[in-house]
C-alpha cells in the first residue's frame, strides 16, 4: 500500500484543529460555491468532514503541483460517506482532494490545493478505480 507524503494523521490534526487554508482557484471555489449552495459558512465545516472521512485506501499519489518543479501534494479520491452528503445536502458522492502542509517559523497549516468533484477515473487509489459520479 502506498503511503502519502504528508502523514494523514497530521492532515487531519491540522483539520480538526482549523489550521487550514482552502484554495478558491474556479475547480475548487467554484464547486464549494455550486455544491454548499453559496452558503460560506459551510465551506470550512465541510473541508474538515471531508479530511475526516479520508483513508489510506482513498490515498491515490503525491506528485508536484505545478509539475514538474512544484510544490509536493498528496491526491485522494473518495466516496462522502452518507452523513456528509445528508449534512451538507450535497448529492455528489465522489470527491477529489489534492492537500499539502506548509511550514513557517510559526506554524503549520494545511493547504487545500483542490476539493472539488471527482472529474476523472482515478486508476491510482489504494482502494482501487474510483469513478466519477453525478
Amino acid at each position: 500500500m502506498r503511503k502519502p507524503h504528508f502523514e494523514l494523521q497530521e492532515v487531519k490534526r491540522l483539520a480538526s484543529e482549523d489550521r487550514f487554508l482552502l484554495g478558491m482557484g474556479p475547480a475548487s471555489g467554484g464547486a464549494l460555491e455550486s455544491y454548499l449552495h453559496g452558503e460560506l459558512g459551510s465551506y470550512r465545516p465541510f473541508a474538515q468532514r471531508v479530511i475526516h472521512a479520508l483513508t489510506l485506501e482513498d490515498f491515490a499519489h503525491s506528485r508536484r503541483w505545478p509539475e514538474p518543479e512544484g510544490e509536493l501534494a498528496d491526491e485522494y479520491g473518495l466516496r462522502l460517506p452518507e452523513a456528509v452528503l445528508e449534512a451538507f445536502e450535497v448529492e455528489v458522492p465522489t470527491w477529489y482532494v489534492k492537500v499539502c502542509i506548509r511550514s513557517s517559523r510559526k506554524e503549520q497549516l494545511l493547504f487545500f490545493m483542490s476539493l472539488h468533484p471527482l472529474a476523472f477515473e482515478m486508476w491510482e487509489r489504494n482502494g482501487g478505480v474510483l469513478r466519477p459520479e453525478r
